[in-house]
């Protein structure tokens, strides 16, 4: 009997790797916002990161340890910072297409190009939670993630062959490629931590908040605990390992997705609360969402579609197509499924109400009928996404302002239907396009970035331990040229025991000596809160990567940088004229053991200008 039971719940090879069309939509909308998230914080340090006046000219980029020729990069094609800002506008504006789902499947190839142009401009600044990020857009560009909840749906709704959603569904290569990628970030980054400090001695995480830049508040309180971090050392380890099994669980897998994708939640959340390694944890979450099953989402939305939302009847003009576009996105993007829009040719009395208010008709499960700006307030407050915009009635001001825009809008309803013809009324993409080509393509991807992950296992083994896998040279350039190359060892084989923070010993023309990095009194003392010091996690990974050797070349550019930038400010003899870049080395006790000293490493000196020579021109 048991065993029947088993029989009849258990799932195939397909309802495992298949996708519910409406996670599609969630993640996309979640990819989406972390693009435009990324942007914005990056846009202050535009000047620095991405410009010739920065830390690296292109003409040093193309020389420097962090560059690959395989790279592409549409911001290589200029160095000014108007050129780039436009770009960020550019690239900002098709994330902004993406998270409303309009000509999605062009908007998400555009988000994933320029993301791994911003990539290849600056590899220095690039964390891990941006691999994930560039992977996330490379699976993406093979997903219908514009089938639900998006203006191309919305538009799908209103053309002479819509194209009818009858499952819920979706499965093809790519969606066993986007699964697979989540699998190898887990497996690979619990494989590649095989040092007897993980899984012998269990003190990763001990040495792991030992490390101040990363360390959080509450990361730093828990070192008091260290049989806590032996127990947690063994949690980070397993679970990477064997816990992404969770979703390919072939009996009641829908369950068990939910549970998984609440206890990695719980686990993301848990390593962003005691380290602070920038959105690495958020887009881990992110990719779960493809997870997310239809029974889930079914229970929701039930819930959700209550009467007041299921007796929405909105009556719009059909032969105003901007007036389509209009209610049909609305309806789309933010109501619950099956709310009722009609022509107002199908009720004589609403289209003659219509012609005589100059405006949509909306009716609520009462009977009640609202029209204008009042009605779309009505409508925004039925919504379980913005509901809370219902409240601005109560602002007579905001009303009265409302209502001159409506009738602007209305009045000129011609003009607007032309002005937005460029969104076209057609049938949306629900499966692969030119299936053959690109489910050909992605089951390549999935072979190349298994083997490539494979083969990072030799990067840090000792000779006799190498298993000699490597990409052939003929297919090498794929990985870096599309950046699916990847490497899943953050903090493998074992965390650094080293760490420290930066002193930059500068001296002015007069002779005033200070801390150029931090622009107060030279101290070598360390920092209360060395986390602090860093503007954001891009100038954090920098100069983290500026310690290390391979990578000692940028140092000379960094220090021109600020030359610059510090001189530009100040004149005469407050000029800095020279600095010399120390490293204050702190290493990490063994458990038990005091506080090892601290020692300062110089690790560059820099000239800004000679005053003797400047004065001779």
């Amino acid at each position: 009997m048991n065993f029947k039971y088993l029989t009849s719940h258990f799932n195939s090879f397909k309802e495992i790797f298949s996708i519910d069309f409406r996670s599609l939509a969630l993640f996309r909308f979640f990819l989406a916002t972390l693009s435009i998230y990324d942007l914005l914080i990056a846009w202050p340090s535009l000047r620095a990161f991405y410009t010739d006046w920065g830390i690296l000219p292109r003409s040093a980029l193309f020389s420097s340890s962090s560059w690959s020729y395989h790279y592409i990069s549409i911001y290589n094609i200029s160095g000014v910072p108007a050129v780039i800002n436009l770009l960020f506008v550019i690239h900002l504006i098709v994330s902004i297409m993406l998270l409303v789902g309009f000509k999605t499947r062009l908007a998400t190839i555009l988000t994933w190009f320029f993301t791994i142009s911003l990539i290849a401009r600056n590899p220095m600044v690039v964390t891990g939670g941006y691999v994930i990020f560039r992977m996330g857009l490379f699976w993406a560009m093979f997903l219908p993630l514009g089938a639900k909840w998006s203006i191309d749906s919305a538009l799908n709704n209103v053309c002479e062959n819509p194209t009818k959603l009858i499952k819920k569904l979706f499965f093809s290569v790519a969606s066993v490629g986007i699964i697979c990628q989540i699998l190898f970030t887990y497996v690979f980054a619990g494989f590649h931590k095989r040092d007897p400090v993980w899984d012998e001695e269990y003190l990763g995480v001990y040495y792991s908040l030992h490390i101040d830049q990363f360390a959080t508040s509450l990361g730093q309180y828990l070192l008091n605990f260290p049989t806590f971090l032996e127990f947690l050392t063994a949690f980070v380890v397993y679970v990477q390992r064997y816990g992404i099994l969770l979703f390919l669980i072939p009996i009641k897998n829908n369950y068990f997705r939910l549970f998984g994708i609440f206890f990695f939640c719980f686990f993301h959340i848990g390593l962003n609360m005691t380290m602070n390694i920038g959105w690495f944890q958020i887009i881990s979450i992110i990719m779960l969402a493809v997870f997310i099953p239809s029974n889930f989402w079914d229970y929701i939305l039930k819930k959700l579609s209550n009467k007041e939302r299921l007796g929405l009847e909105i009556y719009y003009d059909n032969d105003c197509s901007f007036c389509k576009r209009i209610v049909f996105t609305i309806s789309t993007l933010f109501l619950v499924p099956n709310t009722r829009v009609l022509p107002s040719t199908t009720d004589k009395k609403i289209h003659k109400m219509m012609e005589d208010e100059n405006s949509w008709i909306v009716r609520d499960y009462e009977g009640n009928i609202t029209t204008r700006f009042r009605a779309l307030i009505y409508v925004f407050g039925t919504s379980p996404l913005i509901f809370p915009l219902k409240y601005l009635t109560k602002s007579s001001g905001f009303m009265k302002f409302g209502d001159n825009v409506y009738k602007f809008v209305a009045n000129r309803r011609p003009f607007f239907s032309k002005v937005t013809d460029f969104m076209k009324f057609k049938p949306v993409q629900t499966g692969t396009p030119f299936p053959l080509l690109l489910n050909t393509v992605a089951l390549f991807a999935i072979i190349y970035c298994f083997y490539w992950n494979l083969s990072s296992f030799d990067r840090w083994a000792d000779e006799e331990d190498k298993d000699n896998i490597e990409i052939p040279q003929s297919v090498f350039w794929l990985g870096p040229t599309f950046q699916i190359n990847q490497y899943w060892g953050l903090f493998s084989p074992k965390p650094m025991t080293d760490d420290g923070w930066y002193v930059l010993s500068a001296a002015t023309e007069r002779g005033d000596k200070f801390d150029l990095f931090t622009e107060k009194e030279l101290s070598w003392e360390k920092p209360e809160n060395i986390t602090k010091m860093y503007k954001n996690d891009r100038w954090r990974k920098y100069l983290m990567n500026l310690w290390l050797g391979q990578h000692s070349d940028h140092r000379i550019h960094y220090g021109r940088y600020l030359c610059r930038e510090y001189n530009s400010k100040n004149f005469g003899m407050d000029r800095v004229q020279s600095f010399w870049m120390y490293y204050m080395i702190e290493e990490s006790p063994a458990p038990g053991e005091e506080q090892k000293g601290i020692y300062p490493s110089k690790i560059h000196e820099h000239i800004c200008y000679y005053p003797e020579e400047e004065n001779k021109s």
